[in-house]
């Protein structure tokens, strides 16, 4: 049998949330965390001649981090709020209130649920011949980031509009926010945040030759390249600083150029970093024996991460 099989599983699961002192699920604490990971990775260690060995594996890993309000799906028309308010939403749960002078009402934190994700396959080829040495491989890595952050819909009741002898007139400190919601005059807020599904590749290989050059001498030769391109997004929903485009301003006697570009829109790439083509890394080493129980050993790499 040439193959050595191996295979792994791992789990873990981490739950961080608030005393919920106030016994209810609207209380002011933060939105409970569930913290989660696992990965799995399975490979062969291929002996293919005495002389030429094949290590390889594939991996999966990924973590989450999943803060869901315990109110998600709650109707918020039932506050009395219109459907213009409440049908954009991706993810409706109670709204967080704050009030001027007392606590405010809803947990803290919103709706955010990330997942990460990291595929690799690597394999790695040694070959004796004479006095060398050779090894060899590449390194292919995937990773992916599923991104849901809606931001909550939040009610900022401050006591400006209660405030000063005036109730026309603004003063600080003054007016109170209870009073604010029942004069249902607060001010109302919600920020449209869309799903962000990104990903991005990563190559890489070496070769390297390890030189017996005497009983006592032993040279290092070796070369690794890699790239890293930039992530994109599934839905090209990525916008960037376009410095070369015609500006929409006009001003006479100037031509000014600028403005908000989308990826992968009008041939623009939609990868929205620049990969970095030069990561060349060679590294040397020599180790020298002196005698029976001392070796001396010396090294230069460059590396790029």
């Amino acid at each position: 049998n040439n193959h050595s099989i191996f295979g792994r599983f791992n789990h873990f699961e981490n739950v961080n949330s608030s005393p919920d002192v106030y016994d209810s699920p609207v209380s002011p604490v933060n939105v409970p965390n569930r913290i989660v990971g696992w990965s799995v990775a399975a490979g062969d260690n291929w002996t293919i001649t005495p002389s030429k060995v094949l290590v390889h594996h594939f991996s999966l890993s990924e973590s989450q981090t999943n803060r869901v309000p315990l109110t998600l799906g709650f109707d918020q028309k039932s506050l009395g709020f219109p459907s213009t308010v409440t049908d954009g939403q991706v993810a409706p749960y109670f709204p967080q209130v704050a009030i001027a002078g007392t606590s405010g009402v809803g947990g803290l934190g919103g709706f955010n649920v990330v997942a990460s994700r990291t595929y690799q396959y690597a394999a790695a080829l040694t070959i004796l011949k004479g006095a060398h040495t050779f090894k060899t491989g590449f390194d292919y890595r995937y990773y992916s980031v599923d991104r849901a952050n809606p931001l909550p819909l939040i009610i900022n009741a401050n006591g400006r509009f209660t405030g000063g002898p005036n109730a026309q007139a603004i003063a600080n400190n003054t007016g109170s926010g209870i009073s604010d919601l029942l004069l249902r005059v607060a001010a109302v807020s919600y920020n449209i945040n869309p799903f962000d599904l990104n990903s991005h590749p990563y190559y890489a290989g070496y070769f390297q030759d390890q030189w017996r050059a005497t009983r006592n001498l032993t040279l290092t030769f070796g070369l690794r390249y890699n790239v890293e391109l930039g992530s994109k997004e599934k839905e090209d929903h990525y916008v960037f600083l376009d410095t070369t485009s015609p500006s929409p301003l006009k001003v006479p006697g100037y031509n000014l150029v600028g403005g908000v570009a989308f990826s992968g829109v009008n041939g623009q790439s939609r990868r929205v970093e620049r990969a970095d083509w030069d990561n060349w890394d060679p590294r040397v080493g020599v180790a020298y024996r002196i005698g029976d129980k001392t070796v001396l050993r010396a090294g230069f790499g460059i590396f790029h991460n």
